[in-house]
C-alpha cells in the first residue's frame, strides 16, 4: 500500500502537479542513539540529527529504518498507517516539542524524538556522547517531563456548570471554569458580546433566539500536522495538534411570559370483573402549534405577525412550555394527537400581559377524549341452495391474543381471556363501540342456532389503526346439522322386501324425500336437523300397507337413525274363492262330457 501511495504521488510529481520535499539533515555534535526494540529484539545506534524539510522540524517515526533518499512526498496524516491513538499522542508531543515557545534547544529536540519512537514502538532510548550506549549519557528528563506536563494539561478542557445558557435580553452571564484553564483559549464565533476574563467566561445577552459560542484553544501558530513519504526509506512527520472546539448554547428571550401546557387522557389502569378501567395522566407526543392572534410588537418593533406560527410544542408525559413570550394575544391550535383519542380542532385563545421584569408562566390545562374502540364482525349460516345468509343471535366472543399490560407494565389481564361477548342482529353482523384497550384480539363462536355446527374456530382480529376498528376480512360461517335415515322394509318373519315407497314429511307436512326400498333397504342421507315423520305410500306386492306413522327427530350432525317397518301378507279375499269355484265346476263340467264321449265311443 505504502508502496503504491509512493508511486502515485511520484507520478504526479512527474507532471509538475506535486512539488517534492527535500531531507535536510543537521549534526548534533557529539549524540548517538541507541534504542533497543523489546518485543524484537533489535538494536540500533546511529549519530543523531535535527531533521528539517520545507523549513520545518520534522521528526522520524519509524525507528531501525534507514535513510535512504533525502527526496519526500508530503501528505495528508491520514495516510499514515499508525493507529489513531498514536497518532493523536505523537500530534501533542510533536506540538509542544523543538518548536513550542522556549523549546528550542537540541534537548528538547532530543526529548521529543525519544517520546515519539517510544510510543509508536516498544523501544528502550538513549542519547549518549559516543556511538553504542558508550561514553556519557545525555540527561534530557526535564525535557520530557515538561512535555508530559504540557500535554496532561492540554489534554483538560473548561468545566462550566451549564453549557447551556438562556437569560434575558440584555443580561450579563458569567461562567467560571472549574479547571482553571480558560485563559488558554479563545472566542472565535458568538452573536452575543462575550469575553474572558482570567477564568471566567462573560456573556452578555444582545440576540433574541438561539445562538452557538464557540471557543477555540490558543495555538503557538496555525500549521497542520504533514507525513513525508519516500519509497523505501524512513518515513519523517511534521507534528501539530488539530483545532480543538467548545460549544455553549446561547438561547436569549424577552422578559415577559411563557405558555405552560398540560394535557391529559384516559390511559389503561386495570381490569376488574370484567371492566377495563382508565386513569387521567399525562399524554406524551401531543403536537401544538403557538399563533399570535395579532400584530405583537416590543419597543414599537414588530416581532410577530397575526396568524404567525411562533413554535411547534410536543407534550412529553403531559407538560410542553413555550419560548418567553412578549404581551400580546395568542392562540393554540392542537396539530396531532395520539391516535386513541379526539383530536380537539378547536383553537384555544389567551392573552398575555407581564410588566414585571421576570418571566411569568401562563399555564393551560387541557384533556382529550379517548375513542371508542369498534368491534366489526359479520355472521353467515349455510342455506338450503348451498348460498350463505346473514344468522342472526348467534353469540361471538372477542378474546385476548396476548397478556395485556397497563401503562405502568403491570399485567392486568391473561392470554386467551374472554374479554366481551356479542350478539349477532338480524343481518348477521356485530358492528359495536366498545370500551377496550388497543391490545391483540381473535374471536370465537361461544353459542350458535340449534340447527348449525358451531365453528370453534380462532378468528385473528385484523386492526384498522385509523378507524379503531377490530374486524374479520370474511365472515365467520356456520353450516347446517345433517343426519342420515335408513329404513329397514321387514316382513312379520323379519325378510327384507322390496318395493316398499316411502314419503319423508317435515313438520310444515312438505315432503322433502321420496323413494322405494331396494334389497330391503332405503337410505336416506343428508336430511337437515329438524323432526320428520316417515309414512309408507305403497306396500310391496302381496303385503299390507303399514299404516304406522314414524316420528325421526335429527338433532346432531352426522347422527344416523335407524327404523324398521314391518309389513304382513295380504289374506285370500271372497274374490279369489269365487275364482277358484269356477275353475272347479270347469273341471266337473269337463270330466262330464269326458264320461259322455267315452260312453258314444264304446257304444260304436
Amino acid at each position: 500500500m505504502k508502496k503504491f501511495i509512493f508511486l502515485f504521488f511520484m507520478f504526479f510529481a512527474f507532471l509538475g502537479k506535486i512539488n517534492a520535499s527535500y531531507l535536510e539533515l543537521y549534526r548534533i555534535n557529539n549524540t548517538y542513539s541507541s534504542q533497543y526494540n523489546i518485543d524484537s529484539g533489535d538494536y540500533y545506534s546511529y549519530r543523531q540529527n535535527r531533521y528539517v524539510m520545507d523549513g520545518r522540524m520534522v521528526y522520524c517515526v519509524e525507528p531501525g529504518v534507514d535513510i535512504t533518499t533525502r527526496e519526500y512526498t508530503p501528505l495528508d496524516l491520514s495516510y499514515s498507517s499508525l493507529p489513531i491513538d498514536v497518532l493523536n499522542r505523537i500530534s501533542l508531543i510533536g506540538y509542544f516539542g523543538y518548536d513550542y515557545p522556549g523549546h528550542q534547544t537540541d534537548n528538547y529536540f532530543l526529548a521529543t524524538q525519544e517520546l515519539i519512537w517510544e510510543t509508536v514502538g516498544n523501544n528502550e532510548v538513549h542519547f549518549t556522547t559516543e556511538q553504542y550506549n558508550m561514553g556519557s549519557i545525555i540527561d534530557i528528563d526535564y525535557e520530557k517531563n515538561e512535555i508530559i506536563s504540557l500535554i496532561d494539561n492540554f489534554n483538560v478542557k473548561p468545566l462550566f456548570d451549564t453549557f447551556n445558557v438562556e437569560g434575558i435580553l440584555g443580561d450579563e452571564i458569567v461562567l467560571t471554569d472549574a479547571n482553571g484553564v480558560l485563559s488558554n483559549y479563545e472566542i472565535v464565533s458568538s452573536n452575543n458580546d462575550a469575553y474572558i476574563d482570567g477564568n471566567n467566561l462573560v456573556i452578555r445577552i444582545k440576540e433574541i433566539g438561539e445562538d452557538e459560542l464557540i471557543l477555540s484553544r490558543k495555538k503557538y501558530d496555525n500549521n497542520e500536522s504533514i507525513l513525508y513519504d519516500a519509497y523505501n526509506s524512513q518515513n519523517f512527520m511534521f507534528l501539530r495538534v488539530p483545532d480543538e472546539r467548545i460549544s455553549i448554547n446561547i438561547n436569549g428571550y424577552i422578559p415577559y411570559s411563557s405558555v405552560s401546557i398540560f394535557k391529559t387522557g384516559e390511559m389503561l389502569s386495570n381490569y376488574v370483573s370484567g371492566e377495563f378501567l382508565y386513569e387521567e395522566k399525562g399524554l406524551s407526543g401531543i403536537v401544538f402549534e403557538l399563533f399570535s392572534d395579532e400584530d405583537i410588537y416590543i419597543n414599537n418593533n414588530k416581532i410577530y405577525e397575526k396568524d404567525q406560527l411562533i413554535q411547534e410544542l410536543v407534550t412529553e408525559d403531559g407538560f410542553a412550555s413555550s419560548t418567553h413570550l412578549p404581551n400580546g394575544r395568542y392562540y393554540l391550535k392542537e396539530k396531532k394527537t395520539d391516535n386513541l383519542f379526539i383530536l380537539n380542532e378547536d383553537p384555544i385563545y389567551f392573552e398575555l400581559f407581564n410588566d414585571k421584569s421576570e418571566v411569568l408562566k401562563y399555564d393551560l390545562f387541557l384533556r382529550n377524549e379517548r375513542k371508542p374502540i369498534i368491534v366489526d364482525i359479520s355472521k353467515n349460516g349455510e342455506v338450503l341452495d348451498g348460498t350463505y345468509q346473514g344468522l342472526e343471535g348467534v353469540e361471538i366472543g372477542l378474546y385476548s391474543s396476548e397478556d395485556i399490560y397497563n401503562y405502568r407494565n403491570e399485567k392486568i389481564v391473561d392470554k386467551d381471556t374472554l374479554i366481551e361477548s356479542f350478539i349477532t342482529d338480524s343481518n348477521g353482523r356485530v358492528y359495536e363501540e366498545r370500551n377496550l384497550p388497543v391490545c391483540s384480539y381473535y374471536f370465537k363462536e361461544i353459542k350458535t342456532m340449534d340447527n348449525y355446527i358451531i365453528n370453534d374456530q380462532n378468528f385473528n382480529s385484523k386492526f384498522d389503526v385509523n378507524e379503531l376498528r377490530y374486524y374479520l376480512d370474511e365472515p365467520i360461517k356456520n353450516h347446517l346439522k345433517r343426519g342420515n335415515i335408513v329404513i329397514n322394509k321387514l316382513d312379520i318373519n323379519g325378510n327384507l322386501l322390496d318395493g316398499a315407497y316411502f314419503s319423508l314429511f317435515d313438520e310444515n307436512d312438505n315432503v322433502v324425500y321420496s323413494g322405494y326400498s331396494v334389497n330391503g333397504v332405503l337410505n336416506i342421507n343428508d336430511v337437515l336437523y329438524g323432526r320428520y315423520r316417515l309414512y309408507e305410500s305403497v306396500a310391496p306386492y302381496g303385503y299390507i300397507k303399514s299404516d304406522s306413522v314414524n316420528e325421526i327427530d335429527i338433532s346432531e350432525d352426522g347422527v344416523t337413525i335407524y327404523v324398521d317397518v314391518y309389513n304382513e301378507k295380504l289374506p285370500i279375499t271372497s274374490d279369489i274363492h269365487y275364482y277358484e269355484g269356477n275353475i272347479s265346476i270347469f273341471l266337473i263340467i269337463f270330466g262330464f262330457l269326458g264320461i259322455i264321449y267315452e260312453d258314444k265311443v264304446k257304444a260304436s
